[in-house]
């Protein structure tokens, strides 16, 4: 029975396994990165758009101005502040939209890319605005007739003016045309 009790401790070291770290039979994939465009100056709705059409999720916006106003209208809203900046990022990363309404500053300052200018729309059909603009912004088009319609399809309306006008720098952002139709006179 002695010789048994020497061996426990002997057989008990002969069972000790020595593990070395776990190592993954599947190689770790690095992080998918793509180019996240400025999306600066752009409407909310446009900005959403331009952010899912790169490859990334949908952007959580929130009040720039700090009132607390949520961007229910989204093309009533513009990007004044976007973080991540634009470049290279990962495509899991959470991308936050600052937005003022339209009508408002952005704060501090935020110049819009001078890549694209508007074109002079004046006197011609309503859809050369929306086939020029496409996704890049939004259209809004109001009748200045003084008959107060509402303007649900551009077949049949005719560009009295529009902001941005023409030569400025719209780079996305919302589009405001003011339209009657034909053969009615611009006021």
């Amino acid at each position: 029975m002695r010789g048994a009790a020497a061996l426990v401790p002997v057989l008990a070291l002969a069972l000790t396994v020595v593990t070395a770290p776990a190592v993954s039979a599947v190689p770790t994939r690095p992080a998918d990165r793509k180019p996240l465009p400025d999306m600066l100056g752009l409407s909310v709705s446009s900005a959403r758009e331009t952010a899912q059409a790169a490859g990334f999720a949908m952007p959580r916006t929130y009040d720039a101005l700090g009132k607390g106003r949520q961007q229910v209208i989204d093309h009533n809203w513009k990007v004044c502040v976007q973080d991540p900046r634009p470049g290279e990022v990962e495509t899991s990363a959470e991308i936050t939209l600052g937005a003022v309404r339209l009508d408002e500053n952005c704060p501090g300052t935020s110049p819009l890319p001078a890549s694209r200018r508007m074109p002079d729309f004046t006197g011609k059909p309503l859809s050369a605005v929306h086939d020029a603009v496409g996704s890049q912004s939004s259209v809004h088009a109001t009748d200045v007739s003084g008959q107060d319609r509402i303007v649900l399809l551009a077949a049949g309306w005719r560009v009295c003016s529009h902001r941005p006008a023409a030569g400025e720098v719209f780079a996305g952002r919302p589009v405001e045309v003011m339209v009657v139709r034909p053969p009615e006179r611009c006021p």
